[in-house]
C-alpha cells in the first residue's frame, strides 16, 4: 500500500490540482487582455491630443523642416529601439526624456553657412563695383566718410544679423514645441488618474497572482515530498516490524534448542552416573574374585612345597 502512494506521488499532481493550475492561467490571460486593451485605448487618446504641426509664419506659411516635426511627433517617449517590444505603456522614464529633449542646432549651422556665403558674395561684389572706388581711399576716415563703404558694411552686418535672428527664432520654437508636447502629456495624464491607477492595480494584482501560484506550486511540491517521505517511513516500519518478528521467532527456536539441550544433558549426566555406579560395583567384584583365587593360588602352591 505504501509503495502504491509513493507511486502515486512520484507520477504528479492530481486531476484537482490541475484544474486549479488551468484555472489560474486562464484568469493571468483575461487579465493580460484587459490591460492590453486599457494601454491601447490610452496610446490612442495620446497621439489625438498630440498637438498636430502647424506651418510657420517665419518660412511663409510652409511647414518647417523634417526634423524638427519628427522630434515633435515623438513627443515623450524614447526612440524605439531603446523600449522592449513588448513595452506599449508610456512611462514616466518618457516624460523626463522628454523634458530633457533640446531641439537641433541646425539652423545655427544654416545661419553660419548663409552668413559666409553673403559675405563671400558680398565682399566679391565690392571688388567688382567698387575696386577702384576703394582703392582710391588712403585713411579708415575717408572709408568711414564714403557713402559706398557704409552701404558695403550695412550689406554685410544686417543680412548676417538677420540670419542668426531667424535661426535663434527657429531653436527657440522647437524647444518650445518639444516642451508643449511634453506638457501636453503631463496634462492628459493628471486629467486621468483612475486609468493609471487601474493599470497598476492589474498589474499588483497579477503579480500577486503569480506569487500565490508559485506558493501554490511550491506547498503542492512540498505536500508531495511530504507524502514520498511518509510512504518511505512506512516502508522502514514495515521492514522493522518484518524484522522484529523474524528475530523473535529466531529467539524463541534458540530458546527451544536450549532446552532441549538441557534435557538431554541432564539425562546423559544421569546414564553416565549409573553406568560409572555398575562399573564400580563390576570392578570391586572382580577385585575381590582376582584377590580369592589369588589366596587359593598361594594356598595351593604352600600345600604343594610342603
Amino acid at each position: 500500500m505504501a509503495q502504491k502512494q509513493s507511486k502515486v506521488t512520484e507520477t504528479g499532481k492530481g486531476p484537482s490540482e490541475a484544474g486549479k493550475d488551468s484555472g489560474t492561467a486562464k484568469e493571468s490571460a483575461i487579465d493580460a487582455g484587459v490591460t492590453d486593451k486599457q494601454t491601447e485605448k490610452l496610446s490612442k487618446r495620446l497621439a489625438d491630443n498630440m498637438p498636430s504641426p502647424k506651418p510657420s509664419a517665419l518660412t511663409g506659411g510652409k511647414p518647417a523642416d523634417t526634423a524638427p516635426d519628427e522630434t515633435a511627433r515623438r513627443g515623450a517617449e524614447p526612440a524605439r529601439s531603446r523600449i522592449a517590444a513588448n513595452d506599449d505603456l508610456p512611462s514616466i522614464g518618457g516624460l523626463i526624456y522628454a523634458l530633457q529633449q533640446r531641439p537641433t542646432r541646425a539652423p545655427f549651422y544654416v545661419a553660419f553657412g548663409a552668413s559666409i556665403v553673403w559675405i563671400f558674395m558680398c565682399l566679391g561684389a565690392a571688388l567688382f563695383l567698387f575696386n577702384e572706388r576703394l582703392s582710391s581711399l588712403s585713411t579708415g576716415g575717408d572709408m568711414l566718410r564714403d557713402p559706398a563703404t557704409l552701404t558695403l558694411g550695412a550689406t554685410l552686418v544686417v543680412p548676417v544679423t538677420l540670419f542668426w535672428f531667424l535661426a535663434l527664432l527657429i531653436w527657440r520654437a522647437q524647444e518650445l514645441r518639444l516642451m508643449a508636447s511634453a506638457m501636453t502629456e503631463v496634462a492628459v495624464r493628471l486629467a486621468e488618474p483612475d486609468k493609471m491607477a487601474t493599470q497598476s492595480v492589474a498589474s499588483l494584482g497579477q503579480s500577486i497572482r503569480r506569487q500565490v501560484a508559485a506558493m501554490n506550486d511550491a506547498i503542492s511540491r512540498a505536500l508531495g515530498r511530504a507524502g514520498e517521505l511518509e510512504a518511505l517511513v512506512h516502508n522502514e516500519v514495515a521492514a522493522l516490524e518484518r524484522s522484529y518478528t523474524d528475530n523473535e521467532l529466531r529467539i524463541r527456536g534458540l530458546i527451544g534448542e536450549l532446552a532441549s539441550e538441557r534435557d538431554a544433558l541432564a539425562n546423559n549426566s544421569e546414564r553416565v552416573s549409573e553406568t560409572l555406579r555398575g562399573v564400580g560395583a563390576q570392578v570391586t567384584k572382580d577385585i575381590a574374585d582376582a584377590g580369592d583365587q589369588a589366596t587359593k593360588s598361594l594356598a595351593s602352591a604352600t600345600s604343594q612345597l610342603a
